[in-house]
Parts: C-alpha cells; sequence; structure tokens
C-alpha cells in the first residue's frame, strides 16, 4: 500500500484510524449471527466510530455522495417504522395476524399496542446490525478524495490475510482454535469469516479489484510494475484459495470476477503506435488468460478430490434443500404481502408456518435468498427500496462502461460494478451482506461507485448546451 498520497502528501490521522476500525471490523464481523460475543464490542464501537464521523464529516462530503447516503438513510428509516408502536385496529389489521390477536384474547390480554414486527426484538437486531456498516461508510465519506482510493489496496490487503488464515485452519483440521466462531464451517477455509460461502464471495470480489489496482499510475508510492506483479501473484493464488473453501457460489463469482480482469486493467498510457500495438497485445493476452484461468478454477476441481465446491456443486444437496425453503418462504411472503413480516423476523415466520418436509432438529435461520427474505421481512417498501437501488446501478454503470474518459474515478466506478454484481448475484443463494465484513466492504464499494469526474464533464455540457441556446 502506498504510505503517501499523491504530490508526497502524508496520509491523515484519520485514514489510519478508519484502517484500524476496519482492521477490527474483519476480524470481528465476519459472522452473521446476532448470538456472536464478538458484537459485544463491535456495535458500541460501531456507535462510537459514527458519532466521531458527525463530528468531522463536512457538507462537501455529503454532498458527494447524496444517493449512497440517502438510500441508506430510507433503509434506517424503514426499520425504525417498522418498530412504532400501531393502535391495536391497525396492527390487526395486518396481513397474517390472526394467530397473534387469538393468542391475546386466549390469555385474556387487553389490546395492546403493537408494531409491525411479529418479532420486535429481531428488528432491533436489524437495526443495530445496520450501523456497523453505517459507521465505514461515513467515516470513508470523511476521508480526503485520495485517501478515499487507497482503501483500495487496504481492502485487498485485509483479504490476503484472510485467504491466510484459511489456510492456517485447514491446516490445523476441524478443532483449531483459529475458527473462533462458535458457529461455523470448521472443515472449510473460511477466513475471518464464519460460513464458506461468505468467504468464497469475498475472495471473488478481490480479483477486479485487483485489476484495477494493477492498472493505478505511479503516485510517488509503490512503482506500477511492483504492483502489476502482486496482483498478478495473488491472483493466481486466489484460485485454490477459493476452491479449498467448498464453496460454490465463491467457484461461480469467482469466474465471473476473473471474466472482469481484461474488461478493468488498463494498460499503461502509451506514447507511441509501436507501444499501443504492445498494450493491445497484452490486453488480448489478458483476456484469454482470464478465460483460462476461469476453465481452470472449474477444471481443477474436478482433478483434485479437496476440491469440495466441486463436489458439492455436482451432488446438488443444498440446492435442494435451499429449494425446500424458498417454496414455502415465497408462500409465506404472499401470506404477509404486502407489508412484511417485519425487518429481520425471518425465523419467527418461517417457524409459525414451516412444512414438515423442513422439521429437523436445527432450524431455518434465513431463506438462503436475501432477495426473497427482503420481500417476506419488508414488504413492497423495500422491494421498492431495492429496485432504486437497482435503477442507481444499471443508470451509473452504462455511464461509466460507455465513458471515453480515461480516469482513476471511472476505473473504480466500473470496478465497483462488477463487485456489486457479484454480492448481489450471491445474495439470491445465500445471506453475505449480513455479514458486518460483507456490508462494509460494501458500503465502500458504492462510494466508488460515484466518480466525480464523469458527473463534472456532464454539468459541464449542459452548461455549455445552456450557453449556446441562450446566446441563440
Amino acid at each position: 500500500m502506498s504510505p503517501k498520497l499523491a504530490g508526497n502528501m502524508p496520509l491523515s490521522g484519520r485514514f489510519w484510524l478508519v484502517v484500524c476500525y476496519l482492521t477490527i471490523v474483519f476480524l470481528l464481523g465476519g459472522s452473521a449471527r446476532d448470538d456472536i460475543a464478538t458484537l459485544v464490542i463491535l456495535r458500541p464501537l460501531a456507535i462510537a466510530a459514527i458519532a466521531y464521523a458527525l463530528v468531522v464529516i463536512t457538507t462537501d462530503n455529503i454532498r458527494q455522495f447524496p444517493v449512497q447516503l440517502g438510500l441508506f438513510l430510507v433503509l434506517i428509516l424503514l426499520v425504525t417504522l417498522h418498530l412504532l408502536p400501531l393502535p391495536p385496529s391497525v396492527w390487526q389489521s395486518l396481513p397474517h395476524r390472526e394467530l397473534i390477536f387469538q393468542i391475546d384474547v386466549a390469555a385474556g390480554i387487553d389490546p395492546q399496542w403493537r408494531p409491525l414486527s411479529i418479532a420486535p426484538e429481531r428488528t432491533w437486531n436489524a437495526f443495530y446490525a445496520l450501523l456497523v456498516p453505517l459507521s465505514v461508510m461515513l467515516l470513508v465519506c470523511s476521508l480526503k478524495r485520495e485517501e478515499r482510493f487507497i482503501m483500495l489496496p487496504v481492502i485487498i490487503c485485509l483479504g490476503a490475510l484472510s485467504g491466510i488464515l484459511g489456510l492456517a485452519q485447514i491446516g490445523g483440521g476441524p478443532q483449531s482454535p483459529l475458527y473462533y466462531y462458535r458457529i461455523s464451517n470448521t472443515d472449510s477455509a473460511i477466513g475471518f469469516l464464519a460460513n464458506r460461502n461468505h468467504q468464497g464471495v469475498f475472495l471473488a470480489t478481490l480479483f477486479p479489484m485487483l485489476a484495477v489496482y494493477a492498472s493505478l499510475e505511479d503516485r510517488g508510492g509503490t512503482s506500477r510494475k511492483l504492483r502489476t506483479i502482486a496482483s498478478l501473484a495473488m491472483a493466481v493464488i486466489l484460485i485454490p484459495l477459493i476452491l479449498v473453501t467448498g464453496s460454490r457460489a465463491g467457484l461461480v463469482f469467482g469466474a465471473i470476477g476473473l471474466l472482469s480482469i481484461p474488461f478493468l486493467y488498463r494498460a499503461p498510457r502509451s506514447e507511441t503506435v509501436k507501444r499501443r500495438s504492445a498494450d493491445n497485445r497484452v490486453s488480448l493476452i489478458l483476456i484469454v488468460a482470464a478465460a483460462a484461468s476461469a476453465l481452470l478454477l472449474v477444471l481443477a476441481g474436478l482433478i483434485f478430490s479437496r476440491a469440495e465446491a466441486l463436489e458439492r456443486l455436482l451432488g446438488g444437496v443444498d440446492a435442494d434443500f435451499r429449494w425446500e425453503i424458498w417454496q414455502p418462504s415465497m408462500q409465506i411472503a404472499m401470506q404477509y404481502f404486502p407489508t412484511g413480516s417485519g425487518i429481520g423476523t425471518f425465523v419467527e415466520a418461517f417457524q409459525r408456518d414451516e412444512p414438515v418436509a423442513t422439521l429437523a432438529p436445527t432450524y431455518v435461520n434465513h431463506a438462503h435468498n436475501d432477495w426473497l427474505e427482503l420481500l417476506l421481512t419488508g414488504g413492497i417498501p423495500s422491494v421498492i427500496l431495492a429496485a432504486i437501488a437497482a435503477w442507481v446501478w444499471l443508470h451509473t454503470s452504462v455511464r461509466v462502461w460507455v465513458s471515453k474518459i480515461d480516469s482513476r474515478e471511472i476505473s473504480y466506478a466500473r470496478m465497483a460494478s462488477v463487485i456489486l454484481v457479484i454480492l448481489a448475484g450471491s445474495s439470491f443463494v445465500d445471506y453475505p451482506l449480513r455479514t458486518p465484513l460483507l456490508g462494509c466492504v460494501l458500503a465502500i464499494v458504492t462510494l466508488w461507485m460515484r466518480p466525480a469526474s464523469l458527473f463534472r464533464t456532464t454539468r459541464q455540457s449542459f452548461a455549455k448546451s445552456g450557453n449556446t441556446v441562450s446566446k441563440s
């Protein structure tokens, strides 16, 4: 990581504070469960971090990211609305609340004011869970422009540490103390996370990050040649790291990440026709190498029996179990439609109407499809919010990918669009963004999604066209 900003300006103390805080989040925020001991440390820290960020953040910082901050605040508002007490006549008229009313009558309880959420303690947990990514988003917003760019190698370094920890975990066996979450996949290389799929998806997001990091121009820090060599070496190492996680989601989205490399990597700016020709050959080689690596990622699993991801992919056992959950989850979602059961209340909503086929000694903690769970618990308002976020992603993605501007901001925005595809796509088969770690990665990535240079160019174009009209 470069120790200085452009122009050899030293990094601020606030930047190093954010790096330390993000490191703590990675160490303590790898599980999506609400009963892990590390939350006792992490959530109070998040509240303190938010308080600090609100003191140091400026109006100019906020103006740079109105959409990202606005959508996040609307999400928090939605969760808060699910906790507001409602008059008996109101909540009793909500969909699928008859059983709660009948229990009150049978127990002789007078009509009570109740919130929309059928399990308010779960919704409170969802509210507190949002504080961690919110704190990171506010802190990164408050940084200098150059420092926000340098968050990229910080995340790459933390990702590398997670991969190394995963190798140490499988080397120590299922009883290794390096598996520090009580409930985790102790037969896989999970690193800082508690779930193999979440680790696999996290590692998959590193491919586009490495492509852009290797493309950065020299700015007084690490040379481009050294960055390229280091990025290439890490990308090669990521392939077996994803395989040993045993994650099918990591396998699929790792291939997507690999295929994005030739589209994200920018060769050094050419000064001669001969150099441009050489750069074109490099780009062609990268395309072939990325496609070959993606193919290798699959073929290697067929050759090496320890590649559990391929065995699970071909076996399809988990896929059948997910389908058994998805079908009743959709039916339950329709019963609570359009208001939902309350953010974070999937366990209680599912248990109430759980089919006999899914009964087991263990309980179903999530729908293993976050978009479906969002519909079930959040109803139409949450779907509308997700649709707005998707439209913002699509609109910005089209603009940055068709843009002719060759800038670092555009490169970061393109990278962010790919990472968001990986995170959103993996949420169809699991719940990675419910972990504080990946939630914070999402928060930072969304900030990279707004290239100021593109918007400045647009404003200048409008200004010029306006002047032309006025002159005519």
